[in-house]
This record gives C-alpha cells, sequence and structure tokens, in this order.
C-alpha cells in the first residue's frame, strides 16, 4: 500500500538523518496521497505522522526548506 511505504520511508529517512532529498521527496508524496485520498487513515497512522514530523523539529541545523515542509503539513492537519 502507498501510505505504508511513504509512511516506512519517511521512518528510515528521519531516523538515518538523511534530510536531503528524502525528506522532501516522501513529503511531497505524502502531500499527493493526502490530496488524492484524503485523511482516511487511522488514528494511530496519524498520530504516527504527527511524531514522524515532530521529531524533525529536534534536529539541530535544521535546513529552513524542511521546517516550511513540516508546518505546511501540520497546516494541513496531518
Amino acid at each position: 500500500m502507498l501510505f505504508d511505504e511513504i509512511c516506512e520511508n519517511l521512518s528510515r529517512t528521519i531516523q538515518l538523518g538523511e534530510l536531503q532529498p528524502d525528506f522532501s521527496v516522501w513529503s511531497h508524496k505524502l502531500k499527493r496521497y493526502l490530496s488524492l485520498y484524503g485523511f482516511n487513515f487511522t488514528k494511530a497512522d496519524h498520530t504516527k505522522l504527527n511524531d514522524f514530523y515532530l521529531s524533525i523539529l529536534l534536529i539541530n541545523d535544521l535546513n529552513y526548506s524542511h521546517g516550511d515542509t513540516y508546518f505546511d503539513l501540520l497546516y494541513q492537519r496531518i
């Protein structure tokens, strides 16, 4: 399933600290998924996505574009 693939890759990207370019790629895929399918996923998945993106804010030397991506998704209420 595409949603599971997106979550797995976001998790891997964050854990390994490979923010360039993977974080932007998978965040873009998540935005596209949300625009196509909406927010039809479980509360656990919703919480997992929030945790992924909140953990981004804890990274030292966070790039502005990554922070902007996070706040854009937060604004969309992931």
